[in-house]
Order: structure tokens, then sequence, then C-alpha cells
């Protein structure tokens, strides 16, 4: 996931945090003109009055922008205008033909930030989606997939977080704060959400002792902290008093006071003391 929102710019979209791609220089040292601005910058989400004037202010043509970029743009907004299809191509005559630049966005266009965030989502629910089902085999059966039919309520729990999140990433909008995916970028999505199960399958090969290296410095508490810790799972105080204690909870307590004596010091006291209120 790291890589993906690190790295995803350039990828699942154009680089949209870097406002010059290119500096003009003198005597070979980069000044602080640019010379191939990137009409896809934007901070937001969604583009904001203030930026769309900034972009006026500089009053750039197109050859200022980086071509292949500001193509890019072209093309994109000439299919959002046309309703065309998402896979369509514009010619070099159609760009040629489009006069529009980041300047005559409107407020509360969507950004590449928002479709790389989208690629985030998506992935990451895939990602949990497919681990789910690598948590159905956990003693070391390879097979994840063995009996799978046989829990039909599980199944429809999969397919019905699939069928939500896909409705999540193409209708939401604004209100979820997602960009439409196509049909090919959604399918790329669940493939590397697929990618779980090839890695929980691998990592079964690894015997366990490589991840026991790894622990952690507990240390026992203390009475008072025990009685605190105790005291706030298992008693709520009404008016000043412990509220009436069923028979379970009683057990309950004298069980766990017995299990962790030695650890806890001066728990089990303190159980059979609540036991006498």
């Amino acid at each position: 996931m790291s890589w993906i929102l690190l790295g995803g710019q350039g990828v699942f979209c154009f680089n949209y945090n870097v406002k010059c791609f290119k500096f003009k220089q003198d005597k070979g040292v980069d000044t602080k003109e640019c010379a191939e601005w990137n009409p896809y910058f934007s901070n937001e989400l969604y583009m904001k009055d203030d930026e769309i004037k900034s972009w006026t202010t500089l009053g750039l043509s197109d050859s200022d922008f980086n071509k292949a970029a500001l193509d890019d743009m072209k093309c994109e907004m000439d299919i959002r205008k046309t309703k065309k299809d998402h896979e369509h191509v514009c010619t070099e005559a159609e760009l040629k033909a489009s006069t529009f630049k980041p300047q005559n966005q409107v407020a509360y266009t969507e950004t590449q930030k928002i479709s790389h965030f989208t690629f985030v989502f998506n992935i990451f629910v895939f990602l949990q989606v497919f681990n789910i089902i690598n948590s159905r085999k956990i003693e070391g059966e390879l097979n994840v997939f063995s009996e799978f039919f046989n829990n039909w309520l599980f199944v429809f729990v999969i397919i019905l977080t699939f069928a939500v999140q896909i409705f999540i990433v193409e209708y939401g909008s604004m209100a979820t704060k997602c960009h439409a995916l196509t049909m090919k970028e959604n399918l790329v999505c669940i493939g590397m959400g697929f990618s779980s199960l090839i890695w929980g399958f691998f990592l079964k090969f690894l015997p366990v002792g490589l991840f026991q290296w790894v622990s952690l410095d507990e240390k026992p508490m203390t009475a008072e902290q025990a009685e605190q810790s105790f005291v706030s799972k298992v008693k709520s105080v009404r008016g000043g008093k412990a509220a009436p204690r069923t028979e379970n909870v009683i057990k309950f307590e004298n069980a766990f006071a017995d299990k962790f004596k030695g650890q806890l010091g001066g728990l089990g006291a303190f159980a059979k003391k609540t036991e006498q209120e």
C-alpha cells in the first residue's frame, strides 16, 4: 500500500504534486523560470476557485505546458464534455482543435489527486476482502477455498462487499470523494487485491520461528493497575455503589483471578472482596 500511495503518481494517474516539470537554464544552471508547466498540478481533490485564478493570472499558452500532460488533459475534458467512451483515444486533429487549458476548468472539477486516492482506497478494500478468504485457513492448510461454498452467509458477505465497494466508487462521487473508474481500472484493483491470496500462500511455507523473534516487553501490572483495569471491565458504578453482579460474572472474576494470580498480584483478593460487597 505504501508503494501505491507514494509511487502511484505516474502509474495510476499523472503527477499532480509538481507544478513545474522543467526549468529554463542559464549557462547550464536551472533558473526559477519554468519552461514546462504541469497542467495537472493541484493540492486539492477538486479544483478550487483560487487555484483556477492562479492559472488565469499566469496567462500561459499551450507551448508553456508539458505537451504530453496537456494533451491528456484536453482529451480527458473532451471525453467528459461529449460523454464519449472512456477508452476513446483522441486524434491529433481533436487535440489541435481543443483550446482547453487549466484555467478553463470550472470549480469542483475532479483532479488527478482524487483519481490517485480512489485507486488507493479501492485496492486497500479488495486486499482486505481477499485477506478475509485467506483467514479461513490458519492452521497451515494450503487450499483456502476448501469447502468455500459450505457457508453461504460467508459467500453472500463477500459478494455484497464487492458490490457495495464498486457502487461506492462508481456512484459515490463527492459524497464518498471517489472518482468513477472504468471496468479495466476496477479489474486492475481487484487483481492487486487478489495478490494477498498469493502472498498468504507463500507465507505458509515460512517457518513459524521466523516470526517469533519479535517480542513485546510486557511487565506484570501492579495491584493498583489491575484493580483499575478490572473495574473498568466488569463493574459499573451506580450512585457510587457497585452494580449487582450475576452468577456468571462472579464465576468469570474468580476464574480470571485464579489464572492470573501470579502475574497480577492482589487481583484474587480483590475479586473475593468485590464478591462480598
